[in-house]
């Protein structure tokens, strides 16, 4: 090896995968940095060693992984038109990764040749004089920020901040404290003098955190900007002037302090659109506000939705008109559910990246949220994020060198954790695979006795759910990662009892079948139970060695309810039994709720109950 500046990589790199250095392979390795007219990484085989050139630090990371999962056995080259291809980690939705965590996915960015890491931190990083902003969150610290930001940078992997200074910052104006910054419940308010120095200890607290000069102001979802407090006070101003107003200040902060800002651009759209709709294309952007944006921030277009290359195409060209620089923002789908859905990601990503590369985009990132409580085991994403770094270099992924590269780095399954996302996809009713769909949460929290999205199951599932749980049987859950595989077969293991309870004890009260319900109170729902508690065992054993403590009151609030609520329910029945009680929950039509019926994503609340009083 000649190239100083890889070797404290590598050795990080073999400390997080050793199996991967075995053979001494890095004496067969000869590396050149290379200025190539794109990005570019060249491998030539030459004999029993390999010549490696490449044009960013990262990118002789990734042609390691790439020998090292013996996809490089002849000469092999590949190139992308994109300068930053990165990953953004949702920390602020219950879930605030560890230290060691975010270091261990930085390990797993590096080898296939990510170069971009940001932390979507609300209110979970720390600002001086402002306890309250992430008060018992589980908050970064700037000295935690530096560590990782330092530790990033020796794979030349750039870290910057992604905060919010204008919406989604309800965590923060909850407090009293903010009131007199609090224009909504989730929005600052503009134009006011105390905003503006809020906002600077924000932007100055990042700012000492980070290397990079860059950072994401965030400014999306903004809704009811300037129609709360902002109008009381004010009256009413068009919310285009009170957004570009508030921007303008911004970003006279961040030029203060030589930051380069960015921002989501959506906000622009839905005022534009008649509907209020981001993706409308025909949203009329006045041309002096089109103007006001190529002053003041990049763009970034998020888009996790669309599966057509021609709807990005399109909407690239009308980010360009007022943004040259757009950044665009993809996503891996890991929110609002156990385990990714790999499928709608490979559906959308791969339209959104083909057309970047057509349109000349040059800076993009997987987005990884955490909504409605950030359930979703992070493993399950790392099959998807070596497709989406293959994509990067190439339109035309080859998925069976995506299956060797995972099984080889991390020495698992990857039919395993393909299968694993059946728990959301269920063909034969109607659930597509590449759907929105998160139908096992659905049905894992949703109260039995209530069920108030019956009326949406128009088929028996327990059979889908046994035969899934079944065939987890044959995978060695000691190797490599495939421990991670038993929260998805927990989850299979409930919902092979418990996705058609409800129906089968309504038609048992119904026809006033006790033997039924006998069997249900002394068997069915207590193996459910016991069955819950192995899986708030195994989560619980999860959070507690992957993040932070805070957030894990949330999940488990969750489990305890839903055994509570089972426990609940053999009472019931049981004096349904003994004393021919009427259950009122029983009784009355069941209503189909969703048009699309299980492919409908639904959160933890509307699962459980069709109160809104949680």
């Amino acid at each position: 090896m000649s190239l100083d500046e890889l070797q404290v990589g590598f050795e990080l790199l073999n400390k997080r995968f050793p199996h991967l250095f075995e053979d001494n392979i890095l004496d067969k390795l000869s590396f050149e940095k290379n200025i190539f007219e794109l990005r570019s990484l060249k491998i030539k085989k030459e004999s029993d060693t390999y010549v490696i050139q490449y044009s960013n630090k990262v990118d002789a990371y990734r042609a390691f992984g790439k020998i090292a999962s013996g996809l490089a056995d002849h000469n092999f080259s590949e190139e992308t038109s994109l300068d930053l291809n990165g990953i953004m980690l949702d920390v602020s939705r219950n879930a605030v990764l560890t230290i060691e965590g975010v270091k261990k996915f930085i390990d797993q960015m590096a080898i296939v040749g990510l170069n971009m890491l940001i932390l979507y931190t609300e209110d979970t990083y720390e600002v001086e004089g402002e306890p309250l902003i992430g008060y018992k969150r589980g908050a970064y610290s700037k000295c935690e920020l530096k560590e990782l930001d330092q530790y990033a940078s020796q794979y030349g992997i750039e870290m910057f901040p992604c905060i919010q200074t204008l919406g989604h910052l309800e965590q923060v104006l909850q407090w009293q404290h903010y009131s007199d910054v609090l224009d909504t419940n989730s929005v600052l308010l503009a134009d006011e003098d105390k905003t503006y120095e809020l906002i600077e200890r924000m932007i100055v607290s990042c700012k000492d955190a980070f290397t990079s000069k860059r950072i994401h102001i965030g400014m999306d979802e903004a809704m009811g900007v300037g129609l709360g407090r902002y109008y009381k006070k004010n009256g009413y101003h068009k919310p285009f002037d009170v957004l570009s107003s508030h921007l303008k200040r911004v970003v006279e902060i961040c030029k203060r302090y030589d930051l380069e800002p960015m921002m989501w651009s959506d906000m622009y759209f839905r005022l534009g659109s008649k509907n209020s709709d981001y993706y409308d294309l025909e949203a009329e952007i006045p041309q002096e506000i089109k103007e006001s944006v190529k002053e003041n921030a990049q763009l970034v277009y998020w888009d996790y939705y669309n599966k057509d290359v021609e709807f990005y195409k399109t909407f690239i060209d009308k980010h360009f008109e007022m943004d040259r620089q757009t950044m665009m923002a993809t996503g891996i789908w890991t929110w609002g559910r156990f385990w990714v859905q790999s499928e709608l990601t490979k559906a959308t990503i791969t339209p959104c990246l083909n057309a970047c590369r057509e349109k000349g985009v040059k800076e993009v990132f997987a987005t990884m949220w955490g909504d409605d409580g950030a359930e979703c085991i992070l493993e399950s994403c790392l099959p998807s994020l070596i497709y989406y770094a293959d994509l990067c270099f190439s339109s035309n992924v080859n998925k069976a060198d995506c299956k060797k590269s995972f099984e080889k780095i991390y020495l698992s399954s990857w039919d395993g954790y393909e299968q694993a996302g059946l728990i959301d996809a269920i063909p034969e009713a109607g659930v597509a695979i590449d759907s929105t769909s998160n139908v096992s949460k659905r049905l894992l929290w949703t109260d039995s006795l209530l069920s108030p999205l019956e009326g949406d199951k128009e088929f028996s599932l327990n059979n889908h759910f046994k035969e899934l749980y079944e065939s987890f049987e044959s995978i060695d859950m000691n190797k490599g990662i495939n421990h991670y595989l038993k929260i998805p077969q927990q989850i299979a293991k409930i919902l092979s009892q418990k996705s058609d309870l409800h129906i089968t004890i309504r038609d048992a009260y119904s026809l006033c079948d006790k033997k039924i319900l006998i069997d249900m109170v002394s068997n069915v729902i207590p193996e459910i139970i016991n069955d819950f508690e192995e899986l708030w065992e195994l989560h619980r054993e999860y959070w507690y060695s992957h993040l932070k403590p805070f957030g894990f009151e949330v999940i488990e609030v969750r489990y305890g309810g839903a055994v509570f609520r089972l426990k609940t329910l053999i009472k019931r029945l049981n004096d349904f039994i003994s004393q021919d009680i009427k259950l009122e929950e029983l009784e009355g039509e069941l209503l189909s709720v969703y048009k699309n019926k299980l492919s409908n994503a639904v959160t933890y609340k509307r699962a459980l109950t069709s109160t809104n009083q949680i």
